[in-house]
C-alpha cells in the first residue's frame, strides 16, 4: 500500500487500511517510529465513555444473586485460562499464540 504526503504534511490512508483498522473520520492514531525506521500505526484507544449507548438496555436488572453468580463464573473462567497444565502459567497476552 502506498500513500502520498501533501505539502501540508497530510497523508490519506488507503481505504483498505482504514477498513482493516476500523477507522472513521475523526479517529485518532498513534504513530510509532520503530528502530528500523518503519512506522507502526495504531488506533488510539477511546475511553469507556465512548461506548455509552452501543449496547441495548437490558430487559431487566440482574438480582444481587445473579450478579454475584456472573462475577464468580467470570473469575473461574479467567483463573482457568491463566494456567494451562500443558503450557504452564501464561506470561503474555491471550492473543499471543505459538504453534508446535
Amino acid at each position: 500500500m502506498e500513500a502520498t504526503l501533501t505539502r501540508k504534511g497530510q497523508v490519506t490512508l488507503p481505504k483498505e487500511l482504514r477498513d482493516a483498522l476500523r477507522l472513521r473520520a475523526g479517529d485518532r492514531l498513534d504513530l510509532v517510529v520503530q528502530g528500523d525506521g518503519s512506522v507502526r500505526i495504531e488506533p488510539v484507544k477511546g475511553s469507556v465513555k465512548s461506548l455509552k449507548g452501543t449496547l441495548p438496555e437490558p430487559a431487566r436488572a440482574l438480582t444481587l444473586e445473579e450478579d454475584e453468580a456472573a462475577l464468580a463464573y467470570s473469575r473461574a473462567i479467567r483463573s482457568a485460562r491463566a494456567f494451562s497444565p500443558a503450557s504452564g502459567p501464561r506470561t503474555s497476552s491471550p492473543s499471543a499464540t505459538t504453534s508446535s
